[in-house]
Order: C-alpha cells, then sequence, then structure tokens
C-alpha cells in the first residue's frame, strides 16, 4: 500500500513580495491606517518622480510590521523598546497605544 503524498503547505501570506492589500488585511485597524497614510503618500510621490520605490519600501516596512504584529505580545514590547530608543525615556505600559507607536517612529 503506497502513502499518497502530502499536500504542499501553503506559503504564508506575508511573504516577502506581498501585495499592499494582503500586507494591509493582517495589520492592525491603527497600524492600518498609518498604513494606508504612508501608502497614498507613497503613490503620490511615485506619480511625481515615475519612481515606484517609496511605494516598495513602504510595502515591505509594513508587511515586516504586519509579521511582527502576529504576535501582538511581543509586538508591544518591541515598540516600547524602540520608542524608548527614540526618546532616550521609558515608555510605559498605561502610555496610550498610539503614542507609543508615534514615539517608535510608526
Amino acid at each position: 500500500m503506497s502513502v499518497a503524498p502530502s499536500p504542499e503547505p501553503e506559503p504564508h501570506p506575508l511573504l516577502q513580495g506581498a501585495s499592499p492589500r494582503t500586507v494591509r488585511e493582517w495589520l492592525s485597524p491603527e497600524l492600518a491606517a498609518r498604513f494606508d497614510d504612508a501608502y497614498r503618500a507613497a503613490i503620490d510621490t511615485a506619480r511625481s518622480t515615475f519612481e515606484l520605490e517609496p511605494v516598495y519600501t513602504v510595502v515591505e516596512d509594513f508587511r515586516r510590521i504586519a509579521i511582527l504584529e502576529t504576535d501582538p505580545a511581543a509586538f508591544r514590547r518591541t515598540m516600547r523598546a524602540a520608542a524608548e530608543l527614540a526618546t532616550g525615556e521609558p515608555s510605559p505600559e498605561d502610555e496610550p497605544w498610539q503614542t507609543t507607536l508615534t514615539k517608535a517612529g510608526l
């Protein structure tokens, strides 16, 4: 009796080269809104410069953030640490999340 080969697992949707739509779908609502703003600004730049690099950069940066967000607790710790590095001051756990994200550079 032979065993049927197991089907190939589906690749994770956030692999490099993920579409802007896919990246946005994996972001939390707060970061999806920030992605929208950054993506629209990059599209505007691309329109005027005829260079797509700003668009690719935004999508790739937010793709990496979406990957980090798959572990929300680790993501929050990382963003608090990034905010602390950026400002030189601790970013307490009870600080408003939008404030922490802004201080972290998002």
